[in-house]
């Protein structure tokens, strides 16, 4: 994948100046890039908190015949871009949470434009805390830097991010089980006892076994697999 990285101070949203970048050049490949957000959105129409120091950027990818499985390759690139630069033993946390520990340290958002059934292209939202300073109310929350003690050059963390994110965007069209399996290897959600709210509201308890093709999550509750295509992870507590 070749990119095209256009770069902005502070602004609303990567992922609004990205839907319109795709509109009027058709820019696959497109990636906007800020130095800040004021109104960065994370899963559900929630906030992301987007102070200078931390990594935030849209990029426009090809449609994929399987774009339900589009946060989770994007997940699984972003912890092998921290693994590879960092050393951290970063982690996934289902749908689209990237862990070090049990903290927060960088999360996804993927939305897929159709028109008249046919899917035109994924605007990938990435945030990442490197250098930022986070507030004191988010304390499941971390950055790089913390972890690692000193700073971390956005600039190479971009580069090698980029670069996986390529790679693992070809391989979602030519190898669904691999992005899957990958994604299993790093996952800090299959295997505990989770509590999931779906997006009715309802609490569902049990034991996350699997995600299947489509980027579900599979939840034994009692002896019934449950298929929970979205939600919210409220917490995976101890490993079966």
């Amino acid at each position: 994948m070749l990119w095209k990285v256009i770069r902005y101070g502070q602004v609303p949203s990567t992922q609004d100046l990205a839907r319109e970048a795709a509109h009027k050049r058709g820019g696959i490949g497109t990636v906007i890039l800020a130095e800040s957000q004021f109104s960065g959105r994370g899963r559900s129409g929630r906030s992301w908190v987007s102070s200078v120091g931390g990594l935030y950027f849209t990029a426009v990818l090809r449609p994929s015949s399987r774009p339900g499985l589009i946060p989770l390759m994007a997940g699984v690139a972003v912890a092998e871009a921290i693994r590879r630069l960092t050393g951290l033993g970063a982690e996934l946390k289902w749908p689209n949470d990237i862990l070090l520990g049990r903290r927060k340290v960088a999360g996804v958002l993927a939305e897929t434009v159709w028109r008249g059934g046919e899917a035109l292209y994924t605007l990938l939202g990435i945030g990442l805390n490197i250098n930022n300073i986070l507030p004191e109310d988010l304390p499941q929350t971390t950055t790089l830097s913390k972890e690692l003690g000193h700073e971390v050059d956005a600039e190479s963390l971009l580069s090698v991010l980029l670069g996986e994110i390529g790679v693992w965007s070809e391989r979602l069209d030519e190898s669904l089980d691999g992005v899957l399996e990958s994604w299993r290897d790093l996952s800090a959600t299959l295997g505990r006892k989770v509590d999931v709210i779906d997006s009715t509201g309802e609490l569902i308890r049990g034991v996350a076994v699997d995600v299947d093709m489509d980027g579900a999550l599979l939840v034994d509750v009692g002896g019934e697999i449950r298929r929970l295509h979205s939600g919210t992870l409220v917490d995976a507590i101890v490993k079966c």
